[in-house]
């Protein structure tokens, strides 16, 4: 199983982390065409989404500083990348596939995570590639 695969699996398993919410990521869909226009972001960038405010609108944090968009136009025109993924959302996903308690192998991984780094990309390859075998099909 490569890493991006590793990653989707783990998404598959702990579907919350894809949910439009504090910490998640959303970036820019591409138009349509060029004769369709619409409010955008910024160009297609990536965003992290920092709270809803008190009208419902979502704050996003950008290189500029803050932004607000409206629920309906970041679900329609935005494309949600989810929340990083950490060794609590892994142990999740291993606890899902494997219908067990944290333990075990997860103790395994403990013993490898890098907690420094509390990220899958950052992990080492033998960390990716471990967490790959306990979650592949």
């Amino acid at each position: 199983m490569t890493h991006e695969e590793t990653i989707k699996r783990i998404q598959e398993l702990v579907p919350s982390i894809m949910e439009l919410e504090f910490g998640c990521e959303v970036e820019e869909k591409p138009a349509f065409g060029s004769s369709m226009r619409h409010d955008t972001f910024n160009g297609g960038k990536v965003f992290k989404i920092v709270c809803k405010d008190n009208s419902g609108n979502w704050l996003y944090l950008t290189d500029g500083g803050f932004g607000r968009e409206k629920e309906d136009k970041i679900l329609n025109w935005h494309t949600i990348l989810g929340k990083p993924i950490t060794l609590a959302v892994v142990l999740l996903a291993i606890e899902a596939k494997m219908n067990m308690k944290a333990g075990n192998r997860g103790g395994e991984l403990i013993e490898l995570w890098n907690l420094t780094k509390d990220n899958f990309n950052d992990q080492s390859e033998e960390t990716k590639t471990f967490i790959g075998g306990l979650l592949g099909n």
